[in-house]
């Protein structure tokens, strides 16, 4: 097992030979396994154990039986106590998450501390195959099915060449010592079911069902590589920013390539799950239908959708005022500054400038207000007679939803004008005009 363990890593190229890695070590056969192989092979390593308080006595004697093993070894160690139970309820996660939150984060917190390159875990075949079932059952899309990968930033596995059988084989011909955890019997944990209850449903259809499953990890994985790589072409060809927003257009993407498992791909970065992508997918080519994610909105608009950050939801409530000129202020990723100049220094040209908007300043007073419209609001555009209302004056312009959202309007009492867009009549420059407000964005 020793040369097979070497070669992977070199063939996985997890690490190199002058690494410093950080074993996560609980003490039971797989990590103890990790733990004599690293030994064997003569890396540069330290040992981590968590005590996670969960097993009363035996979570203690893990500890002691470990710490033992480490001092007589002459290897360096680290271990740290967590109040699990306390800090699930706190948290409101369940008991297998807020483990794996408190152990990755000292880990991490270690190798910082300790000029470590790498952190390796004991992840085997038979948990590739969980995983994949794991996945499954919650509804997953491709990404979820390659299993565990075998090196993902700081963190290693590389242990993932080995079945179970293999490793407790190993553990006893080579009579290395380890702990049993009693929890990994019981079956309220979901991980727990699918091991004790499913996989020897699936060997008994299929005895070499570990194997097998693994080797459909690696196609899976193989297969994804190529999904990204037609994805990230579409993206280029697809996706643009609008101001502060991205925007997906769907006129130019093939319509025959065009189905969920694109869409999904297209959004995945934004939090939006599979559930969500089915509504999003039957939504294109309608109209105002908005979607959450944690992070994100997204907004379909006929054959476009647009995403952008919900950080700014209280928008309704949004107030800025202007008592001192000139003023610059940066609203939703677009610079905007106001000042004062003479009605002569701006040109025909500077007129129709498409950032630049001027105003008649010579009525105004200060303080001003940056706000958003109200909903029936009416304003009398440049150029049109009468009053119109703002929203059948976007919908005019053909004004995307994504700007209709962020809209905002300048006012002393009544409005001046819409930012970026439009200024009403009566604030107009005439040929009497002498102060200008100039609005210009960047």
């Amino acid at each position: 097992m020793l040369k097979a363990f070497q070669k992977y890593i070199q063939s996985k190229s997890l690490f190199d030979n002058n690494d410093k890695i950080l074993l996560a070590i609980s003490g039971g056969v797989d990590s103890m396994v990790m733990l004599h192989l690293f030994k064997e092979a003569g890396y540069n390593f330290q040992v981590a154990h968590c005590n996670f308080k969960l097993r009363d006595k035996a979570s203690d004697m893990d500890e002691e039986f470990l710490n033992e093993y480490c001092t007589e070894n002459h290897i360096i160690s680290h271990f740290i106590s967590f109040d699990t139970q306390a800090y699930s309820k706190e948290k409101k996660l369940s008991i297998e998450e807020t483990a794996r939150n408190l152990r990755y984060t000292w880990f991490e917190e270690l190798l910082k501390t300790n000029d470590l390159d790498f952190i390796a875990t004991a992840h085997h075949k038979n948990d590739v195959s969980e995983t994949m079932l794991l996945n499954l059952s919650r509804g997953t899309g491709i990404k979820g099915l390659h299993g565990i990968l075998p090196k993902r930033d700081t963190l290693i596995r590389p242990m993932l060449f080995a079945s179970k059988l293999d490793i407790e084989n190993y553990a006893q011909t080579n009579q290395i010592k380890f702990v049993f955890d009693q929890t990994n019997n019981k079956k309220e944990y979901t991980r727990n079911k699918i091991r004790h209850e499913l996989i020897p449903l699936f060997n008994s259809l299929n005895p070499d069902f570990i194997n097998s499953s693994n080797l459909l990890a690696n196609y899976v994985l193989e297969t994804e590589s190529l999904l990204n790589y037609f994805v990230n072409e579409i993206r280029k060809k697809s996706i643009s920013m609008i101001g502060n927003n991205l925007c997906i257009d769907f006129n130019q993407i093939d319509e025959n390539i065009l189905n969920q498992t694109l869409l999904f791909e297209l959004i995945r970065p934004y939090d939006f799950n599979s559930s969500q992508n089915a509504d999003i997918y039957s939504s294109i080519g309608k109209s105002g239908l908005t979607f959450h994610s944690k992070g994100y909105d997204l907004i379909v608009d006929r054959n476009k959708i647009f995403i952008k950050s919900n950080s700014h939801k209280d928008i309704d409530k949004m107030r800025i005022v202007i008592d001192s000129l000139p003023f610059k202020i940066e609203i939703f990723g677009t610079q905007y500054c106001f000042d004062v100049i003479d009605r002569y220094k701006i040109s025909d040209d500077d007129l129709i400038a498409k950032k630049i908007q001027y105003i008649n300043f010579d009525s105004l007073k200060l303080p001003l207000i940056i706000r958003s419209p109200e909903e029936g609001e009416k304003f009398s555009p440049y150029g049109l007679k009468g009053s119109k209302k703002i929203s059948d004056y976007l919908t005019d312009k053909k004004v995307n939803l994504i700007d209709k959202h962020q809209l905002l309007g300048l006012y002393e009492v009544a409005i001046i004008g819409l930012l970026g867009l439009e200024i009403d009549n009566k604030f107009a420059i005439q040929n009497t005009t002498k102060k200008c407000m100039k609005i210009e964005r960047f």
